[in-house]
């Protein structure tokens, strides 16, 4: 097999390519695309190296707040940066929790959210806080809430010449809390059996205004609901988070695959939720 290593400089290029040749991949990190490759459910006719497009790398913060995260940025260096850290505690700490050390390392969030990996763990907290991801393609930019980016298992809605430039995250008010969790049913270096991404958003007198999750890795496409009945409660009332989170998703559209059955799974996702849920109260976000 004869594979062709295309290196543009800029994301328009790397665009025109994709519409050129349908049968070439984008190589960000490379982590997923040589995974694909090698279990041979992949067999590209071209690989497609960003690595020469500049611009793509790195944290900026923007005047509203909002950071704006460049495409190739990896998930080690999204862990330790300063501004996410101090601005969304929670997310930083989830980057640091993304596959091991070497996947860390490479891996990057435009190539993580792209393949659209029903297992992966970035997209949970970024659809729940409100993140957006700008795309480029030979007919201009759009942008994509994170929440409406999956399609399916290993199905994006970005369009066959649409390369991902960056990743726009919010500023969320004083009154918001976030939390996540994941449970894996192998080593830690597993891919997660069921994770949740949770936004808590809090009224004046302390109580929860509401509250919206997503469930990831036991479904097919991460689910994006909100909780209504904990509307009121107060949020350090462990028992009712608990008992809405067993609730909430006593309905979800489970998968059965070799980490579960859909019913051992739709179970792991209520106690994955609910302990999204009580970290709310520590997520540690300083207002900026």
């Amino acid at each position: 097999m004869t594979v062709l290593l295309r290196e543009p400089a800029t994301l328009e290029e790397a665009a025109g390519i994709l519409t050129a040749d349908p049968g070439a991949r984008l190589v960000a990190g490379g982590v997923t695309v040589c995974l694909q490759i090698t279990h041979r459910r992949s067999d590209p006719s071209a690989l497609v190296l960003l690595r020469r497009v500049p611009g793509l790398s790195g944290v900026t913060v923007l005047e509203d707040g909002a950071l704006e995260i460049g495409a190739l940025t990896t998930h080690g260096e999204l862990a330790a940066d300063p501004e996410l850290s101090a601005r969304h505690p929670r997310l930083a700490e989830l980057f640091s929790d993304v596959g091991n050390v070497r996947v860390r390392a490479a891996g990057t969030i435009g190539g993580n959210l792209a393949n659209a990996d029903p297992a992966q763990d970035p997209a949970v907290l970024l659809a729940v806080i409100g993140a957006e991801a700008d795309m480029v393609s030979p007919r201009g930019e759009r942008t994509v809430p994170i929440a409406g980016l999956s399609a399916g298992a290993w199905r994006s809605t970005l369009a066959a010449d649409e390369v991902i430039r960056r990743v726009r995250v919010p500023r969320l008010p004083p009154t918001s809390r976030t939390g996540w969790s994941k449970i894996q049913s192998g080593s830690l270096d597993d891919y997660a059996t069921v994770n949740a991404g949770v936004r808590m958003d809090l009224g004046a007198d302390g109580t929860i205004a509401s509250v919206r999750a997503v469930v990831g890795a036991a479904v097919a496409s991460p689910r994006v609901f909100d909780i209504p009945a904990l509307a009121g409660s107060h949020p350090g009332d462990t028992p009712a988070l608990k008992a809405c989170a067993r609730e909430a998703t006593a309905d979800l559209e489970t998968v059965t695959d070799h980490r579960g059955s859909g019913d051992y799974r739709r179970h792991l996702a209520g106690v994955a939720l609910g302990r999204a849920l009580t970290r709310c109260l520590d997520d540690g976000r300083r207002a900026a």
